[in-house]
């Protein structure tokens, strides 16, 4: 454990020993489907580089959609005498180019290295991943639930191959020690009415039906007011805006409205737009800093590629790609350093791939307000930028 002073100490110290990259080549997609993203990334890395520049020369090499444009680029990159690569953005890509003989440039690339990624000779702890994975989020609510002291939980996700890997990464992390997901549902994008879902899960329908049979036998109508089951902890809830919008005015409705219903980031679209959220009022989600930060339309940078915020969490990730760079090597040599961002805080973990911690958010009034967290222990050093 250090002080404060001895923490700005050590950081002073290790940013005069460290020399930047000299040259820098970004490989980000300009043409098919993730040029927005690419375009987002782009305006978050050059605020950050403009911010503190360090003396380095940043190039940009235009990817597509396909891995071969990602391997040109990267030999147009190494032609320009790049000594670190940012990118790419597609995980097809990215394989492409770690798969690629001889190998030598340090990478930080812009989504999850494969899983079965062995490093090259010479380039240990000089290859790292950083993405906004939401499998990853969804492990994040888990352990955070955990935290929390929760032990029963239902899921509710979309009928959807996004919707099962979001339940299955959740599912992964929770289920634990004696903690039980005792209900779980899917439900289509395309459904409004979500109450018989919801019903069954709160089992209402079984106290209709026992009313229903009560009245059978007494042959004569009874009062009777359906009670939801008491056994619930949390909600976890794999959804967009669309669809939370919909379900959560309905859990209130059936009496769960006092259940704490998490979701992951995807609840917020990034764009404030407190008029139409108010119904997600409650909901508990990852959100990065700089959209906490910035969750006004006033706030908003007037910048063409965030599109009013939607892309928001993508700037960010592009700003802590440039600020992140002094400190990788000493995050692969310290696991208990971390670097806090406007993406999140990163650490080294069990492989190449940063782990990040989310800041949390809480709608209120139709806002992404700030969620206090859960008691926790240790003591870690913290870079921020």
């Amino acid at each position: 454990v250090v002080t404060e002073a001895e923490a700005l100490d050590l950081w002073l110290r290790y940013r005069q020993m460290f020399a930047p990259p000299r040259k820098i080549a970004v490989l980000l997609p300009e043409s098919g489907r993730l040029q927005a993203a690419g375009a987002a990334i782009r305006d978050g890395f050059l605020a950050a580089y403009l911010d503190n520049p360090a003396g380095s020369e940043v190039h940009f090499f235009p990817t597509g959609d396909t891995p071969e444009s990602a391997i040109s680029a990267y030999f147009s990159a190494m032609d320009a005498g790049a000594d670190w690569i940012i990118g790419p953005l597609q995980k097809e890509s990215i394989e492409a180019i770690l798969a690629l003989a001889g190998l030598s440039t340090p990478v930080l690339a812009l989504n999850d290295l494969p899983e079965t990624f062995n490093v090259p000779p010479g380039l240990q702890d000089r290859i790292f991943g950083m993405s906004l994975s939401q499998e990853k989020e969804a492990n994040v609510i888990a352990r955070r639930a955990v935290l929390s002291g929760f032990q029963r939980a239902v899921v509710l996700a979309p009928d959807s191959s996004w919707g099962e890997r979001m339940a299955e990464s959740f599912q992964a992390e929770f289920l634990h020690e004696d903690r039980e997901i005792v209900a779980a549902a899917r439900f289509l994008d395309t459904d409004n009415d979500h109450s018989p879902m919801i019903e069954r899960i709160l089992k209402i329908d079984e106290s209709k039906a026992r009313r229903n049979r009560l009245e059978n036998t007494l042959q004569m109508s009874v009062e009777f007011e359906a009670v939801r089951r008491n056994d619930i902890d949390l909600i976890f809830l794999a959804a967009n805006t669309g669809q939370a919008r919909l379900i959560r005015p309905q859990l209130r409705f059936h009496d769960a409205g006092d259940i704490p219903v998490y979701s992951t980031g995807r609840v917020y679209t990034g764009l404030p737009d407190p008029a139409h959220n108010q119904d997600l009022n409650g909901i508990r989600f990852p959100i990065t800093p700089w959209q906490l930060e910035h969750s006004e339309v006033d706030d908003m940078p007037e910048l063409e590629s965030i599109r009013g915020g939607n892309l928001a969490a993508l700037f960010a990730v592009g700003y802590d790609a440039w600020s992140l760079l002094p400190w990788l090597e000493l995050m692969s040599k310290d696991p208990d350093f971390e670097f806090s961002g406007q993406s999140g805080i990163y650490h080294y973990g069990n492989s190449a791939n940063l782990s990040r911690e989310p800041a949390w958010a809480e709608f209120r009034r139709g806002r992404p307000a700030p969620l206090a967290p859960p008691p926790v222990t240790g003591t870690s050093v913290v870079a921020q930028e």
